[in-house]
């Protein structure tokens, strides 16, 4: 401290330091509060939640069709067979006209 600067100035002069580092802090703050609620960037957030659910879901499945083969194998062969009769149904309703 200088000895002709009155020590109320170096304490003024330290409070306006300590405000303009405050107002800064709060600025960069509001900032990225902005860029945070910005519609793109929830939309990324909502998108990369929902593509790691459905990550964390197929892997689940895929796990739980490996642990009973049999099982999975049963049941796509029914749905193989639904959508075969499903199929052949409307391949007869579109062959037949009435005319």
């Amino acid at each position: 401290m200088k000895p002709d600067i009155p020590p109320q100035m170096v304490r003024a002069e330290a409070a306006r330091h300590r405000a303009a580092l405050a107002k800064t802090d709060l600025l960069n703050t509001v900032g990225e509060l902005k860029a945070r609620m910005a519609p793109a960037a929830i939309a990324k957030r909502t998108a990369d939640t929902v593509t790691d659910k459905a990550v964390g879901g197929a892997t689940k499945a895929r796990t739980a069709a490996q642990s009973r083969p049999l099982m999975t194998g049963m049941i796509a062969a029914g749905i193989g067979i639904a959508a075969g009769l499903g199929l052949r149904r409307k391949l007869k309703k579109g062959t037949h006209h009435d005319g």
